[in-house]
């Protein structure tokens, strides 16, 4: 339970950031808002504590997010009505005082408080990566990309996370065993143990690699792209060859399949 518990509040603090001004605000309209009559608790105050007890209760979260959305629970947190809750309070305040200059001066200071203590996501350090290429997207994935399309018109990869979604953003004919919408391009076998397998060296950057090139295996990987610190000993020994080496990325191809197209 406390392992549950420590991580719902690792996913809220990378969801809202350090500040809790969010949250602070969410949880004082709700209480406002308990006290504008029956209809409000009923439309809006008791919904809306439901829905947020939980998503958030560790016994939940533990026994059922955990298994059906497996690391991304994060994604349930925007169910979480924090908006309209907020927005709901502000009009009704608004309806009370009855005064243009009171509601601008009400808008106005909510809007300083949230600017002022709230984050740009975009400014989170290892989040988002600045791109300077009419794709809108990292130059490694650029570099990654154009490569392996030198090599084969429909090519099998293996690639990390900081990658797979990028690459699937660059070229649809990019088959990646694993990262959104895999399903489209690799048979899973309905998520085997197997596939999993594979998911968590590649996470881990690191492990038994004669092992992770049986998996690989599996899937007629014809490249994998690993970080270039990865922990994998000897890849180049077990079937593949490095074939290119750059933006802190190695390139291997399968022994066999060298060739461009």
């Amino acid at each position: 339970m406390e392992i549950w518990i420590e991580q719902i509040k690792v996913y809220i603090h990378d969801y809202f950031g350090s500040s809790n001004i969010i949250i602070c605000l969410y949880i004082g309209c709700l209480i406002y808002l308990c006290f504008c009559g029956k209809r409000t608790r009923r439309l809006i105050v008791y919904p809306a504590m439901i829905m947020t007890l939980v998503i958030i209760n560790p016994i939940c979260y533990g026994l059922i997010w955990t298994k059906l959305i497996g690391y991304a629970f994060w994604r349930m947190l925007w169910m979480i009505p924090i908006i309209p809750v907020i927005i709901c309070a502000v009009l009704n305040i608004d309806y009370y005082i009855k005064s243009k200059w009171s509601t601008i001066a009400l808008m106005f200071l909510l809007s300083l408080g949230i600017s002022r203590k709230f984050e740009n996501i975009y400014d989170m350090e290892n989040m988002y990566v600045k791109v300077s290429n009419p794709y809108k997207l990292p130059d490694s994935t650029i570099e990654i990309g154009e490569k392996i399309l030198e090599y084969d018109k429909e090519p099998i990869i293996i690639a990390p996370a900081s990658q797979y979604c990028y690459l699937r953003q660059y070229s649809g004919d990019i088959k990646q065993v694993f990262g959104r919408n895999a399903e489209w391009y690799i048979g899973i076998y309905n998520l085997n143990p197997v596939w999993w397998e594979l998911i968590s060296l590649t996470v881990n950057n690191g492990g038994d690699t004669k092992r992770y090139i049986e998996l690989a295996n599996e899937f007629d990987v014809e490249f994998i792209v690993l970080p270039d610190n990865h922990g994998f000993e000897d890849i180049n020994k077990n079937g593949y060859d490095i074939i290119t080496n750059f933006s802190g990325y190695i390139m291997y191809q399968k022994i066999g399949m060298q060739g461009g197209i």
